[in-house]
């Protein structure tokens, strides 16, 4: 995880942790077993409610949280772990509770089923919300359109949860350092699920396009699009969220690699149809509009040093854009690109890269086809690359893939530090 994601998200914790202390003005009765449930569970649900806070705000698909961050990618396995988290501590908020007041169960029964307070009925209403969110998300696949809606189930929940928080009598309305330091929380989260949501379409950094191509070989589409006004720039290797105006993909925004290169004046996608909606991109036609949202991702940046290129299946598709960059800048730093795919379904892009690669004498190109092929391993990439102590290590496709390629060139001595990927995938 991103330096600066771990950094906030610490930060945040200790410093609900220490208001909350000085909230209690050296009150040592905390420390008895009855008041002791009571001040874990108001400390867990502070942190449950800190946390979702700090998750929305990184699930946010801003350029700043983009270049914080290294990448949405990070920003968003960030976004799914501190919500987890945060979920894992609101749900022990009322248990606690429950705990704190059995054996009397009517008692106990207040802190989850509702009644006539309405700072309680919303705790209970968005420790219910989270619950169901979290069924769908995690345990349930989901279409990405159903998934993105059922995924505003956990923000419906924080809103609850923070005014809860507000209105029960308790630290946060007593002690003003600590009510100021949760409102901030409240108002975060609550602007970054009003931008993801609301605002991202209109005000989100989008250029308009027009279609001029759509390609399809095999299972791989690739759409080539013209600016409407302003142009769009971005570096090999990035990526934008594409909103195509068809009526059978409907208004979903979808991220997609460049294929193209940055010094192109046109802008070329490319995507496997493996989900609901790649599916459905052949319908795709010449003359229709686009809006492209970005670009993002740190994917690429080029550092001017040799490089080992590890493409999987679809995962090759920012390295297309980094090769017909390459051949437009004539670099001279040494490329091995290695390729693995599964038999011809995957192979489209593959004439490409071959026609690329002849023209640039510094690149080397290796085909893995594990339909007759091994796997690639990181003892192959080693041995077919020679000294790879000074290459950085560039890793995209599936992610079992990426991550035992990454664990064997580590163990084989490439520094973790030189080895980078990306991962991103809503189909």
């Amino acid at each position: 995880m991103n330096r600066a994601i771990i950094l906030s998200s610490l930060l945040a914790i200790l410093l609900t942790t220490i208001l909350w202390v000085l909230s209690k003005n050296g009150n040592s009765s905390v420390f008895i077993i009855n008041n002791s449930l009571k001040a874990a569970s108001q400390i867990l649900g502070l942190f449950g409610l800190v946390l979702m806070a700090v998750s929305l705000v990184f699930g946010t698909r801003s350029r700043i949280i983009d270049r914080v961050s290294g990448g949405l990618d990070k920003a968003f396995s960030a976004h799914a772990l501190l919500g987890s988290i945060g979920f894992i501590f609101i749900l022990h908020h009322p248990l606690l509770l429950i705990i704190r007041a059995l054996p009397d169960v009517s008692n106990a029964l207040q802190y989850i089923l509702p009644g006539s307070m309405l700072s309680y009925n919303l705790g209970i209403g968005a420790f219910y919300t989270v619950i169901i969110g979290f069924i769908f998300i995690v345990f349930i696949k989901l279409p990405y359109h159903l998934w993105f809606f059922s995924h505003q189930f956990l923000s419906v929940a924080f809103i609850a949860a923070g005014i809860h928080s507000l209105l029960i009598p308790s630290d946060v309305s007593t002690y003003l350092p600590l009510r100021v330091w949760i409102i901030f929380c409240i108002a975060a989260g609550s602007i970054a699920v009003l931008y993801g949501v609301i605002l991202f379409k209109k005000y989100g950094p989008r250029y308009e396009h027009i279609i001029t191509e759509v390609s399809v070989v095999d299972t791989i589409i690739s759409v080539t699009l013209k600016p409407i006004g302003s142009r769009l720039r971005y570096n090999a290797g990035q990526f934008v969220y594409a909103v195509f105006q068809n009526l059978s993909l409907g208004g979903e925004a979808h991220p997609f690699s460049f294929t193209s290169s940055p010094s192109e004046n046109v802008v070329r996608l490319s995507m496997k149809a493996s989900g609901d909606y790649t599916r459905k991109l052949p319908l795709l036609k010449v003359g229709e509009k686009a809006i492209l949202y970005g670009p993002f991702g740190a994917f690429g940046k080029s550092k001017n040093t040799d490089e080992i290129w590890v493409a999987g299946g679809i995962g090759i598709t920012p390295f297309l854009s980094m090769l017909h960059e390459e051949k437009a800048k004539l670099s001279s730093r040494k490329i091995t690109l290695f390729y693995s795919y599964r038999g011809d379904g995957e192979a489209g892009f593959i004439p490409e890269i071959r026609e690329t690669i002849a023209r640039i004498k510094n690149i080397s190109f290796i085909e893995i086809d594990t339909s007759r092929d091994n796997r690639l391993t990181g003892e192959k990439i080693v041995q077919t690359v020679g000294v790879v102590d000074d290459c950085e290590v560039l890793l995209c496709g599936p992610v079992p893939m990426m991550e035992q390629i990454k664990k064997q060139l580590v163990a084989l001595g490439v520094p973790e530090s030189r080895i980078y990927y990306e991962k991103f995938s809503f189909t």
